[in-house]
């Protein structure tokens, strides 16, 4: 994580249900702040005397016969095989990179380097540097990027779009580098503090000379750094069964796709309400979707999870699972695991009244995430 990173949400957003974050915290935390609030979180609920260190998962694999789940794992203590009636994969989608292919890019002789690689703006100091990603990392990299780089270009795909909560790119530009937030004081914006970034559209292709064309015809020269904010894939290594990845360049894909869980990385298929794999709902899934308040979700899902594995809830039948992930657009898209304001808390809610009878959204909730744009603004001038 980079040094500067702070969540573009609040504590009150945040939180675990019955687990405030402590008074005192920032109104967008820091990174450091969060993983204290994690460990806290697993002290208090004695979390840590269920967790294996140092083991790697290296397949989870479906026994038809004896209708079990056979899960391998490596520690430094050997190799050791297991036989569960569940599995729950919550392994993130936070680290196999997403590095679109640009024509000429293997010819390109900057430094190129993914988001997931940064760390501080300081060694891009007197560069010239394209950002390509306009997602909340993109414009948060590429606003400190520029404060202290000779030039800073963020290339979108849509040059009118906005950030993942909707921050504006017209206005972007307050400088990062000082201390106005590190006691999560709202900064003063003037003039002197913005720094420039130039919009651009998507690359179309990349020269030998440092030079880069974009869409519209346009041309940026003598380019030092290409920096990636383009996300990352899903991947689901030790479910590789359940892949439907083509297996070599124009060959069939391993399993058919109404059995497949991923393709090419940017959704996961066959999924029943982004938690249950339809074919074998003894397989589920934790923190899927994008654009969530993720800590209240992952809590929420972990109950439901829990509920179903016991037989306290019963889920619909297959047809009925698939006619209703149907209605989340096309299957493995990135479209379809994105949630986002209009569909995040009735989601909540749903999950909420069937593990507890009521819901969990209240006005206040929905208040605080309305007015989160402008306390983002009024914190870091965009």
């Amino acid at each position: 994580m980079y040094h500067n990173l702070r969540t573009n949400l609040t504590p009150e957003l945040m939180a675990f249900p019955d687990f405030p974050f402590p008074p005192g915290t920032s109104a967008f935390p820091e990174h450091t702040q969060i993983l204290e609030y994690l460990e806290e979180f697993a002290i208090k609920y004695d979390l840590l005397s269920y967790v294996r260190f140092d083991t790697t998962v290296e397949s989870a694999v479906w026994d038809d016969d004896t209708r079990e789940w056979i899960v391998t794992s490596v520690s430094p203590e050997g190799r050791l095989v297991e036989r569960y009636d569940g599995v729950v994969s919550a392994n993130g989608h936070y680290w196999t990179l997403n590095v679109p292919k640009i024509n000429g890019m293997e010819s390109f002789p900057g430094r190129m380097v993914h988001s997931h690689d940064y760390r501080m703006p300081e060694p891009f100091t007197g560069k010239r540097v394209v950002v390509i990603g306009g997602g909340s990392s993109g414009i948060d990299i590429g606003r400190q990027i520029a404060a202290v780089a000779a030039e800073t270009f963020l290339s979108l795909k849509d040059v009118d779009s906005v950030g993942d909560l909707g921050e504006s790119l017209d206005v972007l530009g307050i400088a990062a580098l000082g201390t106005s937030l590190a006691n999560g004081e709202p900064i003063n914006p003037t003039p002197q503090s913005r720094v420039k970034i130039v919009k651009k559209p998507a690359i179309v292709q990349m020269y030998s000379d440092s030079s880069l064309v974009f869409e519209d015809g346009s041309k940026a020269e003598s380019i030092d750094v290409v920096l990636f904010a383009t996300g990352y894939l899903y991947d689901f290594p030790f479910l590789s069964e359940l892949s439907g990845r083509p297996l070599q360049q124009g060959q069939s894909a391993r399993v058919p796709l109404d059995r497949a869980i991923v393709t090419d990385g940017a959704g996961v298929r066959n999924l029943y309400k982004w938690l249950f794999y339809i074919p074998n709902p003894t397989l589920a899934f934790i923190g899927l979707p994008y654009r969530i308040c993720p800590f209240p979700l992952f809590a929420l899902q972990s109950q439901f999870i829990s509920l179903v594995f016991k037989g306290a809830r019963t889920l619909p039948d297959e047809s009925s699972m698939r006619e209703d992930a149907a209605k989340e657009g096309e299957p493995g898209s990135k479209e379809s695991m994105i949630l986002g304001y209009v569909k995040q808390y009735p989601h909540f809610d749903w999950i909420s009244e069937l593990v507890s009878g009521k819901p969990i959204v209240d006005p206040e909730r929905i208040a605080q995430r309305e007015s989160l744009l402008v306390l983002r603004r009024k914190y870091f001038g965009y």
